[in-house]
């Protein structure tokens, strides 16, 4: 089949980036020891209870440590009531500061079993700094068995907590077992809870499955919102799907203006489908006046992400005379792509073409008259068209001719010529034909290789002789 063209001349589009998981290193550098507040939720008078129990002498701070390791058995045991009720670990008598300077500590040195027990008790006593460090070590494995439930058990509790950094590494862990998981059903608890915390990601999907019923009842009125939501933060598939609400009135008034609107800065982002969309609605004037140059615009742009619609409209404006493509190559590619539909104007154009000797055009008319499937198939015309195409130089001719004598479909079976050709249009960079020729050198045996590499010299020779062309590098 003949080889697309993907206009990329005409526009490029910008490529969508995708989130990393959460932290660099043990990711203690944003959060000092002397900038971590003790739980405001112990008071005063737990504090003393602390340092007394403790026995600390203030003025020998530098003891800390080992009075708390020689004192381990009974600090287990000694526990606080906080304001709120909740049992308060003292750790050793250690305010959490201190705790979690020595688990940096431990970090640091390797010891990550003692880090993992220092943070542990003080995680379970609310501590969000704590318990943010166990959810990155869950979330990695470092320290501990890699456990993304637990993880997400211990960002959500640092969360709850009122913990910016947990918040952003529970989005991030979050969405990353959501894009692993392509089980819809399975993806909406997940959806909900990073809904919740306000993730545009999770407020564009959860909004486009209750918009169509996707995995979940179809709730277009719990959907607009969320919508709204990630559309106002950059989310082009929401403004996307906002612009599909607004056009066919689910779960808002129909109102093409709001739809043109919202699919326009979609296209804008590089949604191709939105800009189909937009192309359509400019060229018929369907919210927004009229405006058939920059609806061709808008079809050549989605026509280079290849989308087929878009090809296809192209194709019919190059018909009429309102579109030129840049070369021939991609005149001939965007023709036949129409021409396989049953395009009776775009087969009469690729014969037309090969009668004025455009050697794409001889190409892809081939192509059409060798496809047995079609009611333009002739064998007896297309393979000579197929074969001054292939000498030209035409990469997809040359692959579609390495095909023909590898199958003797409508030429007689001849491998070391299905190799020779295949090897030309490997050398233009065709993928296809790199795949093919490999076939052909398994079937081969050294002499008839030897025989094939000889033939794709003497046919680029002829070749560069005919035509003048310069040397390969």
């Amino acid at each position: 089949m003949l080889q697309k063209t993907s206009l990329k001349k005409l526009l490029p589009i910008g490529a969508v980036v995708l989130a990393l998981l959460v932290g660099i290193g043990f990711g203690w550098q944003a959060r000092k020891p002397s900038e971590v507040a003790v739980n405001d939720s112990v008071n005063d008078a737990t504090e003393a209870q602390t340092e007394q129990s403790a026995g600390l002498d203030k003025a020998n701070s530098s003891d800390t440590k080992d009075n708390v390791e020689k004192s381990d058995s009974a600090d287990k045991s000694a526990t606080v009531v906080s304001s709120t009720g909740n049992a308060v670990n003292t750790a050793g008598t250690q305010d959490d500061a201190s705790v979690l300077a020595m688990a940096e500590s431990a970090y640091a040195s390797g010891d990550l079993t003692k880090v993992v027990s220092l943070l542990t008790p003080l995680a379970e006593s609310g501590n969000a700094v704590a318990q943010h460090r166990l959810g990155f070590m869950y979330s990695t494995g470092t320290g501990v068995e890699q456990n993304d439930a637990k993880a997400i058990e211990w960002f959500e509790k640092a969360v709850a907590n009122n913990d910016e950094e947990s918040r952003v590494a529970l989005s991030e862990l979050l969405n990353k077992q959501l894009t692993a998981n392509l089980d819809t059903s399975a993806q909406i608890p997940m959806l909900e809870k990073l809904s919740a915390m306000g993730d545009v990601n999770a407020n564009a999907v959860l909004g486009s499955y209750l918009l169509t019923g996707t995995g979940i009842e179809a709730d277009p009125f719990r959907a607009l919102p969320l919508l709204r939501a990630a559309a106002e933060q950059g989310d082009s598939r929401a403004m996307t799907n906002l612009g599909y609400a607004y056009g066919t009135g689910v779960g808002v008034s129909q109102n093409n203006q709001k739809a043109f609107q919202w699919y326009l800065q979609a296209a804008e982002l590089g949604v191709v489908r939105a800009q189909v969309v937009v192309a359509a609605m400019l060229e018929h004037g369907q919210g927004t006046e009229p405006d058939e140059p920059e609806s061709i615009r808008w079809y050549l742009n989605a026509a280079s992400a290849g989308n087929d619609a878009a090809l296809q409209r192209v194709g019919e404006l190059m018909l009429e005379g309102k579109v030129q493509a840049p070369d021939d190559e991609e005149s001939a590619a965007i023709i036949l792509n129409l021409a396989q539909r049953g395009n009776d104007d775009a087969v009469q154009w690729l014969r037309e073409q090969s009668e004025a000797s455009n050697d794409d055009a001889k190409a892809a008319y081939a192509h059409i008259l060798l496809s047995s499937d079609t009611p333009n198939f002739d064998a007896n015309a297309g393979m000579p068209l197929l074969i001054q195409a292939a000498e030209a130089g035409i990469s997809n001719a040359q692959l579609l001719l390495a095909k023909q004598y590898a199958s003797g479909e409508h030429i007689s079976l001849e491998p070391v010529r299905a190799y020779a050709w295949a090897n030309l249009a490997a050398a233009e960079g065709n993928a296809e034909a790199v795949t093919i020729r490999d076939a052909m050198v398994a079937l081969l045996t050294p002499s008839e290789l030897q025989d094939g590499q000889a033939l794709s010299s003497e046919l680029f020779d002829a070749r560069k002789q005919k035509f003048e062309l310069a040397p390969a590098d």
